[in-house]
Parts: C-alpha cells; sequence; structure tokens
C-alpha cells in the first residue's frame, strides 16, 4: 500500500538558514574537517526528524557500507540516505521511512558520512512505518486555516520558481499533447492553467499552437517570460488568479491544466463558475483538458476521513486534504489540495454545463455541452 503523503527531505544549513548545495558541503568539510547542519523533512524516521541536527564527516578513503546513513547528491541536492547496496561503482540509495524503490547513483556521488547508527529494514517495515506517519499527519495538521486556502498553494510554488526553472522538458504526458493534437484546432489559442515557468506552454507553442499561460504565483511568471525570451519561444503569458480573471467568449482552441490545478480551488462553487467561463471561452469544439488529485484507493478515502473529522478545523467537505513542502530556509510547510471521487467530479463537471469522454495521461477531456447541441 503506498502511502497518502510522499515523503519529503532536505538538509539546511543553521546560519543563514538556507538549502544546503553540493558545492558548499564539500568545501565545508574540507576546510573544517566536520559539518552540522539540520534536517528537515520525514524521509529518515525514525534515526532522526524535522529539524534535528545532524553531523557530517568526511568520509576520506574508507569505504561505505550497507546499512550507513550519507549525504548523498544523487539528483544534484544534497539529501540523507540510507545505503541499501552496493553494486561495484554503484550504489543503491533508500530511507527508513520511504517505501520507493532505491535510488540508483554513483558511489561519487556521497558527500559525506553520519554520525547516524548503521540499520536495515526491509521495504514492508519502511511502507508500515509510512503509512503510521500519515495516520499521525492526518490527526495532528489541516491545510484549510487559511482565510483564502488557495494562498498557501500560492505561497508554495512562489519559492520554488526558481526550481522549476532548472526542470527540464515539459510536465504533460505525452499521451495527453498526442490527443490535443487530434481533437484541437491546428494553429488555434490553447491555454494553460498553472503554467508555472512556461515548460508546457513551450511545448504547445513549438507544436504550432498560439501558447498562453495562466498562473496567479508572480515568481513563475517572470520565469517564465525570462525563459521565452531566452529560448525564442513565442508565448503569451498573465498573471492572474483563474477565479477572477476575464477571458474573451469563444476566443481558445482548447485550454489545459496543468497537474492538480484543479484540486487546488478551494470552493466547489467557484470551481463550477471556473468551469463554466472556460466553456464560455471555447471555440465550436474546442476541448478542456482537466486534471485533478482523484481518490484510487482505500487508504485514500481512510486518510480523507480522518482529516474531516479531526476536530482541528471546521471542514464540512469530504476530500479536502494538504500537501507538503520543505521551504528554502528548512521549514516544513502545509499547503492546500483537494481530492475528488469520480462521482463528485462528473457531478461538478457536468453542473458546469460539461461533457466529458475517457482519462488519458492523468487528464479528462471534456467539451461543452451547449457547443455540442449547435
Amino acid at each position: 500500500m503506498r502511502p497518502f503523503w510522499h515523503p519529503v527531505s532536505a538538509l539546511v544549513l543553521s546560519d543563514p538558514p538556507t538549502l544546503a548545495s553540493p558545492t558548499l558541503v564539500k568545501l565545508l568539510l574540507r576546510s573544517q574537517g566536520s559539518l552540522e547542519l539540520r534536517y528537515a523533512g520525514d524521509r529518515m524516521v525514525p534515526a532522526t526528524r524535522h529539524g534535528v541536527p545532524l553531523h557530517l564527516r568526511p568520509l576520506g578513503t574508507r569505504a561505505i557500507s550497507v546499512g550507513e546513513a550519507v549525504v548523498a547528491a544523487p539528483a544534484g541536492i544534497p539529501d540523507l540516505f540510507r545505503v541499501d547496496r552496493i553494486e561495484g561503482d554503484d550504489v543503491l540509495l533508500g530511507a527508513d521511512a520511504d517505501p520507493d524503490e532505491s535510488v540508483r547513483a554513483a558511489i561519487g556521488c556521497i558527500l559525506a558520512g553520519t554520525d547516524l547508527p548503521h540499520r536495515r529494514d526491509r521495504r514492508t517495515r519502511r511502507r508500515l512505518r509510512r503509512l503510521r506517519l500519515d495516520l499521525v499527519e492526518a490527526v495532528r495538521h489541516g491545510a484549510d486555516r487559511a482565510e483564502d486556502a488557495a494562498s498557501t498553494v500560492r505561497d508554495k510554488y512562489e519559492g520554488q520558481a526558481e526550481f522549476y526553472r532548472a526542470a527540464a522538458g515539459p510536465s504533460l504526458d505525452e499521451a495527453v499533447l498526442a490527443r490535443m493534437r487530434q481533437v484541437t484546432r491546428p494553429a488555434g489559442s490553447v491555454l494553460v492553467v498553472g503554467c508555472g515557468t512556461g515548460r508546457d506552454c513551450f511545448a504547445i507553442a513549438e507544436m504550432g499552437y498560439r501558447s498562453v499561460g495562466l498562473d496567479f504565483a508572480p515568481a513563475m511568471i517572470r520565469v517564465a517570460r525570462e525563459e521565452a525570451g531566452r529560448r525564442g519561444v513565442e508565448a503569451t503569458f498573465l498573471e492572474g488568479d483563474l477565479r477572477v480573471v476575464a477571458l474573451e467568449p469563444g476566443s481558445l482552441a482548447g485550454v489545459i491544466f496543468t497537474y492538480d490545478v484543479y484540486s487546488f480551488l478551494p470552493s466547489r462553487r467557484e470551481r463550477v463558475d471556473v468551469l463554466r467561463m472556460l466553456a464560455r471561452s471555447l471555440e465550436p469544439g474546442g476541448r478542456i483538458f482537466l486534471s485533478a488529485r482523484r481518490v484510487r484507493r482505500g487508504w485514500d478515502r481512510v486518510v480523507l476521513t480522518i482529516l474531516r473529522w479531526n476536530g482541528k478545523s471546521a471542514r464540512k467537505e469530504w476530500g479536502v486534504a494538504h500537501t507538503r513542502y520543505v521551504t528554502s530556509d528548512g521549514r516544513l510547510r502545509r499547503s492546500f489540495v483537494r481530492m475528488f471521487t469520480d462521482r463528485q467530479l462528473r457531478r461538478e463537471t457536468r453542473e458546469a454545463g460539461l461533457v466529458g469522454s475517457a482519462w488519458v495521461g492523468g487528464h479528462g477531456e471534456y467539451r461543452s455541452e451547449e457547443t455540442i447541441h449547435k
């Protein structure tokens, strides 16, 4: 059984509080002989917990061993790992409270050893530990305490713009882009809702469409415009809240939501109004490709039910949850997300006058009922 919340993890310098980089870790170890960082997150529970100091020491010439806790940067960002297996010049890296498959990396990506004790856990134990952490999170924390829960989403992405700038290629599944090619008028205008730093807009522009991106995080739009200029791609980027933006009726050949953006709208009334507005913006034959976080497993239902009745906030709507992330200064924060059953999504899209078809690549394809009957 997979966890409800994805494990999070980072290493933070204490003074000033900021995420550590591989170069800085190497320099400080070389000059000081040892280094203290602060651990942020929960991937390495119970070996260490959020906010606890972590002592690093150089590896020197000694060999690493299975079960050792090490600091490594397999994806270019230092993090704390457990050595699960050594295979020649490669190492498999996991974490004590992360049931995902171990990450394969070159031994050379290991930056330092730690003073944490050796430990060897089977994946089953890691999975059970993760599920227990899910239950603790559900009982202790809520996500809708802000006056406008969507503001917690804006705060999250506002602080992550530079990270997304470095990401390569579109985030959308190729199957979604292929389907859009089939059913959307060539050279038409396509709106990307929640465009972020513009990766999907660039891909859509390269397909021959007039690409328009919308995002309510100013930093994301700033980076998107800079990247468009740097790449020489013609795309329009609008900074604005989807709930209040004005779009010209019949102006769009297609609308595509990036992953889970519909789930960031807190109110059902707002969601239905947004879908109606987008339906009016479609030209005849236009499509909306909608993505939302959907309830797929029994475990999701268990956690969502606990979140509704834990007494921490006045939740009246089943499905309200939150995501978690680590800020650049090492704080563990939470942001709103709404999860849907298929029945709930059908109810909202029908109320907005949309007719849907099968889901492809994490997106449902919808048309305006009015344009179908014209």
